[in-house]
């Protein structure tokens, strides 16, 4: 093959990766995300970059493990993801024994996931099995364990990837962290969800673990978490066995809105329909707040 014919050759060859990779946006991504990955990971080497859900995710090896890392449009890197296979002995001893230590202690682990954000404290998450039920435990990097309810109710649906995000980028994590600073001060933030018009922030705070909700311009509506029965007024507990005697506490949940507080108890009654009743911070009967909201 002459010069000629060779060069044409190359030519066309190099055409055809060229026009490959304009047919697949997955795997292409821009200059300003390359180097901000090439800032946060020196040295490491992208095997894939796959567009998820408006972020560019670049698959790569982490200390090791095959890791993804989640950035925006801008270049502003959101989350990395490390799994760690089986292999607990690779997460910090404080988490080990928090998981040791919790209502799952005998549970299968079945893989174990490193979850670390700019804003928000690092997750592992053990997904276990035991029998048919399968359940995500997810503990702090310092051994906080977020959602073990004490072995009261093992099991579950599992969730898929719940802490990727669900939406594209909007608001800036900056401005969340300080919207949740001024409402719970030293709150530790676990996850940020976007969900149509609302910014849902799950955070620890006082050892509760809290679900904070915004509308699209960071003003707060709600904050609510779970309440065991005991902990319902009593004012509640005597409202529901003088007039639903019948009937079982299925959940009990206390939200905060800008004006009040309320008790939301959802009622479980043999062969009728199930009940859900509202009270106020006291446990006087109340309306459903949310229909004014």
């Amino acid at each position: 093959m002459n010069i000629k014919v060779w060069a044409l050759a190359a030519l066309f060859a190099g055409s055809l990766v060229l026009t490959g990779c304009d047919d697949d946006d997955d795997k292409r991504t821009t200059d300003v995300i390359q180097l901000a990955f090439n800032n946060k990971y020196p040295g490491a080497v992208v095997h894939e970059w796959e567009a998820k859900n408006g972020y560019m995710v670049a698959d790569f090896i982490n200390d090791g493990y095959e890791a993804e890392a989640w950035f925006d449009p801008q270049g502003q890197w959101y989350m990395t993801e490390t799994d760690f296979g089986r292999n607990i002995d690779k997460v910090p001893a404080a988490v080990q024994q928090a998981f040791r230590n919790s209502s799952y202690a005998a549970w299968y682990v079945d893989d174990i996931d490193r979850f670390e954000y700019p804003n928000q404290s690092t997750v592992y998450q053990f997904d276990l099995e035991q029998g048919e039920m399968d359940y995500i435990l997810q503990i702090l990097e310092d051994g906080t364990v977020t959602n073990d309810p004490g072995g009261n109710n093992p099991g579950g649906t599992k969730p898929e990837d719940p802490n990727q995000p669900s939406d594209k980028p909007g608001t800036g994590q900056s401005d969340i962290t300080l919207a949740i600073d001024e409402l719970y001060k030293g709150a530790k933030i676990l996850e940020i969800d976007r969900e149509y018009n609302r910014i849902k922030v799950d955070i620890l705070h006082e050892q509760r673990e809290k679900e904070v909700v915004f509308d699209e311009a960071l003003t707060w509506q709600y904050t609510t978490w779970d309440v065991w029965r005991e902990n319902l007024p009593e004012l509640v507990l005597e409202y529901i066995r003088t007039n639903y005697p019948d009937a079982q506490i299925d959940d009990a949940d206390y939200y905060e809105v800008p004006s009040a507080a309320y008790f939301e108890v959802d009622l479980e009654q043999r062969g009728s329909r199930d009940i859900t009743l509202w009270f106020d911070n006291i446990g006087n009967l109340a309306d459903n707040p949310f229909v004014r909201i």
